[in-house]
């Protein structure tokens, strides 16, 4: 009984660490998630701010090449310049933010993966421990039955 007690506490000892394991583990990824997350924000926050200034830039552009029509090829040229340069721009802050998405994504099927493997690797262990009880419960019974047949034969 005393040694059942004491694999029984060993048994939590175990399981708690494995918890624990996994919680570091789970914190730990939330965490780079969140800075993957703030990443892509950032970025995109940049991007957005560029485009802005792009815009109020060729709005002044704008402006002036009414007021010079002398330059007006070169002004439209230019134009188009910036508004292919601003959508370029659009389009990387969107990829940007799906490929922010895609690893948040990632993370969590990593997460949820782990949980998966930690799950199973506990079953695994109860299962040897069970095993491994019944086989000393067999070995002790076989061992009493010996001593009393040994016992009944003198």
């Amino acid at each position: 009984a005393r040694l059942q007690r004491l694999q029984q506490e060993e048994d939590a000892q175990d399981e708690l660490a494995a918890k624990l394991a996994a919680k570091e583990e789970r914190r730990r990824r939330k965490a780079e998630a969140r800075a993957l997350e703030a990443e892509a924000l950032r970025e995109a926050k940049a991007e957005r701010k560029r485009a802005r200034e792009l815009a109020r830039l060729q709005q002044e552009v704008e402006i002036g090449s009414v007021q010079e029509s002398s330059d007006d090829e070169e002004a439209a040229a230019w134009r188009r310049a910036r508004k292919e340069d601003a959508r370029r721009r659009k389009q990387e802050a969107k990829e940007a933010k799906r490929l922010a998405k895609l690893e948040k994504r990632r993370a969590k099927e990593l997460e949820k993966q782990f949980e998966g493997d930690q799950l199973k690797a506990a079953a695994q262990a109860r299962e040897e421990r069970r095993l491994q009880q019944d086989l000393e419960r067999r070995e002790l019974a076989e061992a009493e039955r010996l001593r009393r047949n040994d016992e009944r034969s003198r």
